[in-house]
């Protein structure tokens, strides 16, 4: 067990070590984050209000509301939960800890009892089929510039932006949220894709070679501004009344925590690691702020517990997220039609099991619901259900060489 007062190195200020970073000052450790740029925020963030703990301010979130799905087909379905949109401004505010404004080195001790690292883009996972990542283009308008009938929150809308598209291009749904009470973002989304790596990441067999290498998303990216401008237009709207733009791309999947075999024994890479890199971020959504909300507290008692022997996730964690890594895999195998086709089952299950995956921290229920989702997909579509149990079995291996 680590002895008070606790010294405590926090390695990354995103939305992960700014929680990990306050959260750990606010039970009396001293803590000092290390950051180039003093802190990142992605610009949007959202999570369900369910996953809000009683110690968050109360100015956290800038807007909520109960948001409504639409499957390709047009049917439509309400949520009853409330999802929220984060204030950035709020979130930033979240002190308590001492800033450095620089990075740490592999040969660099941090010194103190404990270190958190939630530097993410190193510990990103690539394989034989390349990258896989959420890439969204949206534009953020004045809420009086939203024509009436489209001034509403749809957290998926898969009607498709392009009638004309091949079945070989990723679906991309809208997904359609009050930032506040004066704007609103409008983004086209590819929920999950392989990207291909340049710079020679991997050799001519799959393995990786390196650190180096960039995902190139500039087709897909293409592809979804083209997207974008048609869907636009469909909701009697123009880029050119904009009062901003925001362009998404982030991997999902993330290189095991617990094989460390490529880690230093002296640097700040050897802490234990939180958020996306330490397997927080759910990998067939991309949401990660909600979980490192609602699990910091337990993540720091067990780190007050082990110390350095901390994995940090819980053995549920591990489970869970074994599981909804093969959920992602098998949406990566489908095509445009049976992305759809998927999506329809998926949200004809009673919302208590659309939950239970997209937020639950029970394994078993998290189980129950992908099991469920086979039954109405196999009535729709039984080749496209074949796919979903052959990703699921297969995994992501194609996608990770370590």
């Amino acid at each position: 067990m680590t002895s008070f007062p606790v010294t405590a190195s926090v390695v990354g200020l995103g939305p992960a070590g700014r929680i990990a970073a306050h959260r750990a000052s606010a039970r009396g450790w001293d803590v000092t984050a290390y950051d180039p740029a003093g802190g990142t925020l992605p610009s949007t963030i959202g999570l369900w209000c369910d996953q809000l703990p009683d110690w968050l301010p109360s100015d956290f979130l800038a807007a909520t509301f109960q948001p409504s799905v639409i499957l390709a087909d047009g049917t439509e379905r309400q949520l009853a939960r409330n999802y929220g949109v984060v204030n950035k401004d709020c979130l930033q505010k979240l002190g308590g800890f001492h800033i450095e404004r620089r990075a740490l080195t592999d040969s660099e001790t941090t010194g103190t009892d404990i270190t958190i690292v939630t530097t993410g883009r190193t510990h990103a996972a690539v394989g034989r089929g390349g990258q896989v990542r959420q890439l969204a283009i949206g534009h953020i308008f004045s809420l009086d510039d939203v024509p009436s009938a489209h001034r509403r929150a749809v957290f998926m809308d898969f009607t498709p932006a392009d009638l004309n598209a091949p079945e070989t291009e990723p679906a991309s749904f809208s997904y359609r949220i009050f930032l506040d009470d004066r704007t609103f973002l409008i983004e086209e989304t590819i929920l999950a894709t392989p990207t291909p790596m340049v710079a020679g990441h991997l050799d001519e067999t799959g393995a990786a070679v390196g650190t180096g290498g960039k995902a190139d998303d500039s087709v897909l990216l293409e592809l979804l501004r083209r997207r974008q401008n048609a869907r636009l237009k469909s909701l009697e709207l123009s880029e050119d009344l904009a009062i901003d733009e925001e362009v998404v791309s982030f991997p999902l999947l993330a290189n095991s925590p617990s094989r460390r075999g490529d880690l230093t024994h002296s640097g700040p890479s050897m802490g234990t690691l939180f958020g996306f890199a330490g397997g927080w971020m759910h990998p067939a959504t991309g949401y990660s702020v909600g979980s490192v909300i609602e699990d910091v507290d337990r993540f720091l008692a067990d780190m007050e517990k082990k110390g350095s022997r901390s994995l940090g996730t819980s053995l549920s964690m591990r489970l869970q997220r074994w599981l909804r890594e093969r959920g992602l895999a098998a949406l990566l195998g489908f095509d445009a039609r049976q992305t759809g086709a998927f999506f329809r089952a998926f949200f004809s299950l009673p919302e208590k099991d659309v939950f239970a995956y997209l937020i639950g921290t029970s394994p078993l229920t998290t189980l129950r619901a992908m099991a469920k989702v086979a039954v109405p997909l196999l009535k729709m579509s039984p080749r496209t259900c074949g796919k979903l149990i052959a990703g699921f079995m297969r995994g992501p291996g194609r996608w990770r060489t370590r």
